[in-house]
């Protein structure tokens, strides 16, 4: 990412009148960080009736699903995912390109289908058509966006926009098969899909965390030489192409073995370069690296499964609970500071929201293959140190996201 997300500027976005309190709209980044960090609770809820054995409304909303885990699985993907990645990229595309932003009109259009979308899934006996209008989405986000990466020749960030189609249609298959009640299709579509948010963090990450870093270090007088080599982050990549395509796939179980530890060992040397063990003392930066270590971690584990030493479902949720919930958290909050005119500087409250995510992966992954705790017991933990982690992102970041920036300019 060209400068870094520290560095986007929300040039030509419309300004709010001085006495306006609300600006949801005025930048992409407000109405979908503050809906990703709330769904991450809602979209919890079911599941933790489920875990916990409880009837009522709660838990009736995954019997829609033959399978509760694709209700469960579709909603964190599509659900709280991807209002994130639009949070991003509705923020990051104006600071590659130098456009005006989403905003107003527009952006709430593109909010309001995320949002039917998700009242679909939790009405779907009563409404059964209107989950498929949340399908639109990332077809909508492409449309708003495409044309400007065209326009301005940033042909280097077109990537994002057969990845986000793919996500498109990894939603239709996994609608597909809860159609038909066929789990093992539904599924597959939402495996799809998170190796390919794998392969966008693997590419933002890359991006955002070594400059972050450094700034950081810099800025504390604290030695460093950090590096990044063309080579190793192209190795990467290819790496997660690979790993896609062997995990969805897996026509030969030691082939997807192999792939996904080799992929594992180059993102963890790629990680080791960005030496993160130094920025301790800055939560908001420690907690990138605290996200991305989950990449690696996820393939590995993946690999094992691949061999039958692993549960998949560890595996998965290295990469979903791990890597896409503790990145997506570090990377929202530190946005949202930074484009509200605000301090980069986490608040103890939200240091404690990553402690709490990241316990809560350790609860649902590590823990459990060492069989110190019961599985049923991690889970619990683990779901109820989520909802707690996210809760205070939004307690934190409602009002910074709601209200106009603390430094008077527009966006």
């Amino acid at each position: 990412m060209v400068g870094g997300m520290s560095q986007f500027v929300s040039i030509g976005s419309p300004a709010a009148p001085a006495g306006r309190r609300v600006v949801l709209f005025a930048h992409g980044f407000r109405p979908f960080f503050l809906a990703a960090g709330a769904y991450a609770v809602i979209a919890m809820l079911p599941w933790f009736a489920f875990l916990f054995s409880e009837g009522g409304v709660l838990r009736s909303v995954l019997d829609v699903a033959t399978d509760p885990r694709i209700w469960h699985g579709h909603e964190m993907v599509f659900g709280f995912v991807a209002a994130a990645i639009a949070g991003f990229l509705l923020t990051a595309i104006p600071n590659w390109t130098g456009c005006p932003p989403v905003s107003g009109v527009r952006l709430a259009g593109l909010f309001a289908i995320w949002l039917l979308g998700r009242i679909g899934f939790w009405t779907m006996d009563a409404i059964p058509w209107l989950h498929w209008v949340g399908a639109a989405f990332f077809p909508a986000l492409v449309a708003l966006k495409a044309p400007v990466l065209i326009r301005a020749g940033k042909y280097r960030n077109m990537a994002f926009i057969p990845l986000l189609l793919l996500l498109f249609a990894c939603d239709m298959i996994s609608l597909r098969g809860l159609e038909t009640g066929d789990s093992a299709f539904a599924a597959q579509g939402l495996l799809a899909a998170a190796c390919i948010i794998t392969l966008m963090v693997a590419i933002i990450g890359g991006r955002v965390i070594p400059g972050f870093t450094r700034n950081a270090l810099i800025h504390r007088n604290i030695p460093q030489n950090i590096r990044s080599f063309l080579w190793l982050d192209r190795l990467c990549i290819g790496g997660g192409v690979l790993f896609a395509i062997t995990t969805v796939f897996p026509f030969w179980e030691p082939l997807s073995a192999a792939v996904a530890l080799s992929a594992g060992v180059a993102h963890f040397i790629r990680l080791s370069f960005w030496q993160g063990w130094k920025s301790l003392r800055d939560p908001l930066v420690w907690v990138l690296h605290a996200g991305y270590i989950w990449l690696p971690v996820g393939m590995t584990l993946s690999g094992l499964s691949h061999l039958g030493l692993v549960d998949h479902f560890i595996a998965l949720h290295a990469l979903t609970s791990g890597m896409m919930g503790i990145m997506i958290l570090a990377i929202m909050s530190r946005a949202s500071l930074g484009h509200t005119g605000r301090k980069l500087e986490a608040s103890p409250v939200m240091a404690g929201g990553y402690l709490c995510v990241l316990t809560a992966v350790v609860l649902r992954t590590l823990i459990p293959l060492t069989g110190i705790v019961d599985t049923a017991t991690c889970l619990k933990w683990s779901a109820l140190l989520w909802m707690a982690g996210f809760s205070l992102f939004v307690v934190v970041y409602a009002p910074i996201l709601l209200r106009p920036r603390a430094d008077g300019r527009p966006g």
